[in-house]
């Protein structure tokens, strides 16, 4: 596969399923909303490189380092990113168990957004088992913030929010014009970090990336390194 020709992929969770967006070098963008990861399968087995807005990763008994790293990055905007629960946590059956268990181990307890998350932290975690290539854990607000130079002054849930992140994107050639089908089935906010995140996936292939984390730091369980890029 000839540079041009390489495709490549970003993801994020949007109402409950997956929303996908392909770039390329040439300048191809599309969009896909699946509801589960294995659906979107050949999509990203064509992709050269694909990141996911999810915790890829686990720590079991303290903060991972990746995300007090990012979080710090982050700036004004640092509330976008939350803290990822220990395992342990996660494997609670309540959020109320799952705070008293993360207080115990990292000193931190867990909001309910995080605790809900663990459905889609499991899935991408099964899905790694299966498929051929490597995802990459990404955050959109520190892909904005380093694609601007600066995080960005206006939530990404406000109407200013959306327009500056669209006007981010077209700075690297990246409209999203030909995603309206796609797009009618998920949030303008996800459809916005899907597509910064594939651009951080073509960061990454082409060696541009910024990458959050100690080398060292894996999860003690897939011997996954536990980092994000941006």
């Amino acid at each position: 596969m000839t540079p041009l020709a390489r495709r490549y992929a970003g993801i994020d969770i949007t109402k409950g399923r997956w929303v996908c967006v392909v770039i390329s070098d040439s300048g191809f963008v599309s969009a896909h909303v699946a509801t589960t990861l294995p659906e979107l399968t050949d999509v990203l087995a064509a992709c050269h490189t694909v990141a996911v807005d999810v915790p890829i990763g686990l720590s079991d008994t303290q903060a991972r380092g990746c995300d007090l790293a990012a979080k710090k990055a982050l700036g004004v905007r640092h509330s976008s990113l939350f803290l990822t629960p220990v395992r342990p946590a996660l494997l609670c059956d309540t959020h109320a168990e799952a705070t008293k268990t993360n207080h115990a181990l990292t000193g931190q307890g867990i909001s309910i957004q995080a605790f809900g998350l663990r459905q889609k932290i499991g899935e991408t975690e099964q899905f790694l088992h299966t498929f051929p290539k490597r995802l990459y854990e990404t955050h959109p607000e520190l892909c904005f913030t380093h694609l601007t130079g600066a995080p960005l002054s206006a939530a990404k849930t406000t109407w200013a929010g959306v327009i500056q992140r669209i006007n981010a994107l077209a700075t690297v050639g990246i409209t999203l014009d030909t995603c309206l089908p796609a797009g009618a089935k998920c949030g303008a906010d996800d459809m916005l970090d899907a597509a910064v995140a594939s651009n951080t996936a073509r960061r990454i292939a082409h060696n541009q990336a910024i990458r959050y984390g100690s080398a060292s730091e894996h999860d003690p369980h897939s011997g996954v390194e536990l980092a994000i890029y941006a």
